[in-house]
């Protein structure tokens, strides 16, 4: 194969690099044409064009029907994993919409590597794309956080973060790996190069972004789109987190012989059932709070925040609250917490003379923190899916566990989200049940009964004060 470098570009308004493909197969190249841009007639393109990358309806482009075909097709994958974000899969589109068919392209990209191919015609093979710092990191903003349902240690878009292998995830490094055949995302074939220095004769294609935790107009379907998930989304969370860390006062390991191969698995020293009961009581009891506010009351349900864009597994209003915690894989009850099957499907409790015990809380945890998306777990025959509806991400929830061996953590933690309203009045029921909710864990962490467990409890007026108990949550 000869490569050639393309050493003069006419680098000028309305002027393409490409139009048209040059070679067939899943991720065809694009054929080098360094002319004025094209009417797009054909009815099919047009539609994909005003469809896909609505920003360029009416304009002369720099793609055919096929590129464009081909680029709603390979970007089907990006679709399907930033359907949560619109902010997110609103931003890679434009990224990719300006890149193939922007009647302005040749103002901010240089195809600096071609071959020929049959008929006298060359393909593109390397191309330099100057996307704006703005442009990148206004991406990196709007994706850094989401992840793979299942599987919480890898960024979509970064590669799998804190490993050895892999540096931080920065808007460079977001925009690269993307664009990477590791990835498996990218829509092209050829190389793609995002210089960091803009040359003389060139422009940045420095398009506004989308910023994930705000709404606005999706140019695709001319409504507002909804701000992304907590989940995917930093800013989406809420300002107000109370917050409970616990731990064993005389923590003993445990663990139990799985069934079917009498396996010894070691669980960590808050996995004791009593243990894991008494910290759900205590959970409930807080959501339970009911507080006198003027002539009427304030509970959890009514200041906590609700995701929106999840379906609830129970309609009922408390179960709609954020509240990030392990018990969350038991959608927060205790019959299924404690609940015990037989190889036959019967309750433990009463077995038949051929069955054997064969689930329980053990095997449901492993099979959560191992993949928190799950719909059900095979073995005890329950969903993993919190009761609002989202996945729980056992980084957040666990502690003090080696690696990613999740059932040895030491530490659980429970996160309440309460909204932080910007309306006084309404901010002053939260205030009032805050103060309300510190009032109860001071009495319940000084009764001797719960003195088997120990716990730190904190409010948004707790952390400003820098009044906290210091624990290593990781080993």
């Amino acid at each position: 194969m000869i490569l050639f470098q393309k050493n003069f570009i006419n680098h000028t308004k309305g002027y393409c690099i490409w139009y048209d493909q040059c070679t067939t197969g899943d991720k065809p190249l694009n054929c080098f044409y360094n002319g004025p841009a094209k009417n797009l007639t054909d009815p099919e393109g047009v539609q994909i064009l005003n469809s896909l990358c609505p920003e360029l309806r009416g304009q002369h482009t720099c793609c055919s029907t096929e590129q464009l075909v081909a680029l709603d097709e390979n970007l089907q994958t990006m679709l399907e994993l930033t359907n949560r974000c619109p902010a997110c899969w609103n931003n890679i589109r434009r990224l990719y919409c300006q890149l193939t068919c922007s009647q302005d392209q040749s103002l901010f990209t240089n195809p600096n590597l071609v071959i020929p191919v049959s008929e006298g015609r060359e393909a593109v093979v390397r191309v330099e794309y100057f996307v704006s710092p703005q442009f990148k990191q206004g991406l990196f903003e709007s994706c850094k956080d989401l992840t793979l349902e299942g599987y919480t240690n890898l960024k979509l878009f970064c590669g799998t973060i804190g490993s050895d292998e892999k540096p931080e995830c920065t808007p460079e490094s977001m925009i690269r790996y993307m664009q990477s055949t590791e990835s498996g995302l990218a829509p092209y074939a050829f190389d793609i190069y995002f210089p960091d220095i803009l040359p003389r004769n060139l422009s940045w294609m420095n398009e506004t972004t989308f910023k994930c935790n705000k709404p606005f107009i999706d140019p695709q379907s001319n409504k507002t789109a909804n701000v992304c998930t907590c989940q995917d989304c930093v800013g989406s969370c809420p300002r107000r987190l109370e917050q409970l860390i616990i731990t064993s006062t005389h923590p003993t390991p445990t663990g139990y012989r799985r069934y079917g191969d009498g396996k010894w698995i070691p669980f960590g020293p808050m996995f004791h059932l009593e243990l894991l009961n008494q910290a759900l009581d205590l959970q409930n009891a807080i959501t339970n709070l009911k507080v006198p506010f003027g002539d009427s009351s304030v509970t959890f349900a009514d200041i906590c925040f609700k995701p929106t864009g999840h379906l609830p597994f129970a309609p009922n209003t408390t179960e709609r609250c954020e509240i990030q915690s392990v018990f969350q894989y038991f959608q927060n009850n205790k019959t299924k917490l404690n609940k015990c099957l037989t190889s036959l499907g019967y309750n433990c409790s009463d077995p038949s003379l051929l069955d054997f015990k064969a689930a329980d809380f053990h095997d449901h945890l492993l099979s959560c923190t191992r993949c928190p998306s799950c719909s059900m777990d095979s073995r005890l025959k329950e969903p993993c899916i919190s009761a609002f509806g989202g996945v729980i991400n056992p980084k957040l929830v666990l502690g003090g566990y080696p690696y990613d061996v999740y059932q040895n953590a030491t530490t659980l933690m429970i996160y309440f989200a309460v909204n932080n309203y910007k309306d006084e009045s309404k901010l002053a029921e939260v205030i009032t049940w805050e103060k309300a909710f510190k009032e109860f864990m001071a009495d319940y962490v000084n009764n001797t009964a719960h003195a088997n467990l120990t716990i730190a409890y904190f409010t948004p007026e707790l952390r400003s004060n820098d009044v906290e108990v210091q624990f290593d949550l990781r080993a």
